[in-house]
């Protein structure tokens, strides 16, 4: 049951939403935005060796801070400690199910205020980042469910020996085009100018170079990071007017449906 990763999150978690949204709306294709892991493990899902055919079920790709290249957080000492632990070894400290589970007990008998303060401290010290961007009413709250229960599998293929944080890419860089242009539907990327976590120039250089996308969209976020593009406090400005945009862009039954519109 907890022996999942990138590969079951892209070939059986992504069919799953996009069936369960085409039935529930009746819409013939998708639209799908992503941030970060999302982004993962639905470029994995669109490559030619798995199931490009997903893409004829959507309309547009939105990847934002897309995590396909390495940033170099992950070079930081504690993520170098990370990957030279055996796997045995790495399950025996991190667990072998839920990673680090103790902490999600923790969530049920600490203050949720606390519980958050300290979230946010965690994450702040393991990646590195600044808050600058984001309103501070809202700061801890958003890390109030971070960290949650995640696959030990997972985040062994995050930060473990042959895996993301290793290889440096999750595609194998020698390779000649990693998708099927003809099947990926058209894209965006938003690209956070001061994001260290992951590299989203890396991906947009590869895929400007191997690719040749029916549309291929790229916004430049140089003031941000990983987190921004979803909590500072322009995002929907920056991030959800262009983003709605493109969206709508690349609707083919436009008759069926009401344009959003973004009162920012």
């Amino acid at each position: 049951m907890w022996r999942w990763g990138i590969a079951e999150l892209g070939t059986r978690d992504i069919p799953a939403m996009l069936a369960f949204i085409q039935k529930a709306s009746g819409a013939q294709k998708v639209a799908l935005v992503a941030h970060s892991q999302g982004t993962t493990q639905t470029f994995y899902a669109l490559s030619r060796d798995c199931e490009p055919e997903i893409g004829l079920n959507l309309s547009s790709f939105s990847a934002l801070s897309p995590a396909v290249y390495t940033g170099p957080l992950l070079d930081r000492w504690f993520f170098r400690f990370v990957r030279l632990l055996p796997q045995g070894v790495y399950h025996f400290f991190f667990g072998h199910h839920s990673f680090i589970g103790l902490m999600s007990k923790f969530h049920r008998v600490v203050p949720e205020r606390v519980y958050a303060f300290f979230g946010y401290l965690m994450f702040n010290y393991l990646l590195d980042w600044d808050d600058r961007l984001w309103n501070p009413v809202y700061r801890d709250r958003q890390f109030l469910f971070s960290p949650t229960y995640v696959s030990a599998e997972l985040m062994y293929w995050w930060l473990g020996r042959h895996g993301f944080a290793s290889n440096g890419c999750v595609f194998d860089e020698s390779a000649g085009q990693w998708f099927d242009n003809q099947m990926f539907p058209p894209l965006a990327i938003f690209v956070p100018g001061r994001d260290d976590l992951v590299d989203p120039n890396a991906l947009v250089t590869r895929l400007s170079s191997y690719e040749q996308f029916k549309v291929l969209r790229v916004f430049d976020l140089p003031t941000y990071s990983h987190l921004d593009v979803l909590w500072a406090t322009d995002a929907i400005e920056k991030v959800g007017k262009p983003l709605n945009e493109f969206i709508w862009e690349n609707v083919e039954d436009k008759h069926n449906w009401s344009q959003p519109i973004l009162d920012v």
